[in-house]
């Protein structure tokens, strides 16, 4: 299974928060996550689990998000399992938007699969910080969202954060080891 990290972060905020995803996987942030519109679609492999990640923007998503689910290739769709987050307010959704809402209905929309309901990540002020905890949640949201790929891809039960990656071979890959099923 292949670990993909696609965001849009013109502040840095969600930027920390792309930072925690990889740490809940076990491989370099610098190496690994990269901005939506430096991505090529065509380039990842399957099966995989591709975070996608934003501020929200306008109560939505940003338009680097909008354009790289509009050009995910059809394969890519259909072998792939989704997770979205969006950085924003501490404030109910109908007030402040969300962008992960707005990526998951991008991703609905082609035939894609949302592996978990969208997380929200909450900002102290519009350019960040995060609150505080907000890291470490995002840490742990991340490894759970990979639990449930192993589960839903490889039919094994595994507990949160009990993964070995490889040596990626470019940015863009991260290969989760599964474990072993008990026989």
């Amino acid at each position: 299974m292949w670990v993909y990290v696609v965001i849009a972060s013109p502040c840095g905020v969600t930027d920390t928060v792309a930072r925690a995803v990889a740490r809940a996987v076990d491989w370099s942030y610098e190496n690994h996550a990269r901005p939506a519109n430096e991505v090529d679609p065509s380039e990842i492999r399957t099966p995989s689990v591709i975070f996608l990640g934003g501020p929200t923007h306008r109560r939505e998503m940003g338009e680097s998000l909008r354009s790289f689910v509009e050009h995910l290739p059809d394969r890519l769709l259909a072998q792939s399992l989704f997770a979205a987050f969006d950085t924003r307010f501490h404030d109910s959704p109908i007030v402040t938007g969300s962008s992960a809402r707005h990526i998951q209905r991008a991703v609905e929309a082609r035939g894609g699969r949302n592996l978990v309901p969208g997380e929200s990540f909450f900002v102290i002020r519009r350019d960040g910080p995060l609150r505080e905890g907000e890291v470490e949640r995002a840490r742990m949201w991340a490894s759970g969202v990979i639990a449930s790929a192993v589960r839903e891809l490889h039919d094994v039960e595994v507990r949160p954060g009990a993964f070995a990656t490889s040596a990626p071979h470019s940015w863009i890959e991260s290969l989760v080891t599964v474990p072993s099923a008990p026989t």
